[in-house]
């Protein structure tokens, strides 16, 4: 059974107190100029993709440090929740980010129950997860967990796949003084078909990534890299 809507949470939204959404609107506004205009030349493709409502779940391949920020600044009619890791947490910079977003953390490799019912919490609103599928930076697409298909399946959330292409080199032009160009293609919303078992979550995690794959450089596709692999059998366009 799908968990309800925003219309029926009763108790206390921790995601959306007067703090946070001045603190996740300052955020935005300011990383939006720094990773979206400034530092960057982004160019952004699909951005009709977004839903305006309903619970959400964007992922998206990390390379850097850049995607999160840029995903999380360049959409700002929805209320988006970064899923990190807890030990950005160590870094000033990202601690004061985490802060911003409200991000919920997570220990890597750890199962907590903790951080999968505020995520829970946040999609019953009928609010946006955003997440890695990987869990942490890879220079590929490999080895996707299973959270995203998890949350998506408990809640009846859209997945929105992002696929980032660019920020790999981001290190080397700013060495130069140079604005890297980096492309963000937003794909049509993906949900989990109906009576899927925890044994094809793995399967469906999969096919997500096939669709992020076909958003990005070839180069990094890694493991996803034969797009005639790529199967719906487990997902669906909305």
């Amino acid at each position: 059974m799908k968990v309800e809507q925003a219309s029926k949470v009763s108790r206390p939204l921790r995601h959306r107190t007067l703090r946070l959404r001045f603190t996740r609107a300052l955020s935005r506004v300011i990383g939006n100029f720094l990773f979206v205009q400034l530092l960057v030349k982004a160019t952004i493709h699909g951005m009709e993709n977004i839903p305006r409502g309903g619970p959400t779940i964007l992922v998206f391949n990390h390379l850097t440090i850049i995607e999160p920020m840029m995903i999380a600044c360049m959409i700002p009619f929805r209320t988006i929740v970064p899923i990190g890791k807890r030990e950005l947490m160590s870094n000033p910079f990202f601690a004061i980010v985490c802060w911003g977003f409200g991000a919920i953390l997570i220990r890597r490799g750890a199962v907590e129950m903790e951080p999968l019912k505020r995520s829970i919490e946040v999609l019953q609103a009928g609010d946006v997860m955003m997440m890695a599928p990987e869990g942490h930076r890879q220079t590929e697409l490999r080895d996707p967990k299973e959270g995203m298909v998890l949350l998506a399946s408990k809640t009846g959330a859209k997945i929105v796949p992002i696929g980032v292409s660019g920020t790999q080199n981001a290190g080397k032009c700013w060495k130069k003084l140079q604005r890297p160009e980096v492309t963000i293609e937003i794909g049509k919303p993906i949900r989990i078909k109906p009576g899927l078992s925890r044994k094809q979550y793995g399967e469906s995690a999969d096919e997500v990534m096939y669709q992020i794959a076909r958003m990005i450089d070839p180069n990094l596709r890694g493991e996803y890299a034969d797009l005639s692999q790529a199967t719906m059998d487990t997902i669906e366009f909305t």
